[in-house]
C-alpha cells in the first residue's frame, strides 16, 4: 500500500483535471441537452471542483499512527 501511495500517477495532473471537465461537459451537452454557455459553465465547475479536492483531502495520510485506517473512528 505504501508504494501506491508513494508512486506519482503516470498521468500529469492537469491533463485528468482536463479530462474530468471534458467529460462533465459532454455528459451536459450530449444528455442534458445544454447550450454552450451551460456546457462551458460545467467544463469550469468540474474542473474547479477537482482542484479543490485536491486542496481540501488529506495532505498526508503517513501521518496517521501504525494501525490506524483514515477512515476509522478517533
Amino acid at each position: 500500500m505504501a508504494t501506491i501511495v508513494s508512486v506519482a500517477p503516470p498521468t500529469r495532473r492537469w491533463l485528468i483535471t482536463v479530462a474530468t471537465g471534458v467529460t462533465c461537459a459532454s455528459v451536459v451537452g450530449l444528455f442534458l441537452g445544454g447550450n454552450w454557455l451551460v456546457v462551458l459553465s460545467a467544463f469550469v465547475a468540474a474542473m474547479a471542483i477537482d482542484q479543490a479536492q485536491l486542496l481540501l483531502a488529506p495532505a498526508a495520510p503517513a501521518l496517521l499512527p501504525p494501525g490506524r485506517a483514515a477512515s476509522s473512528p478517533a
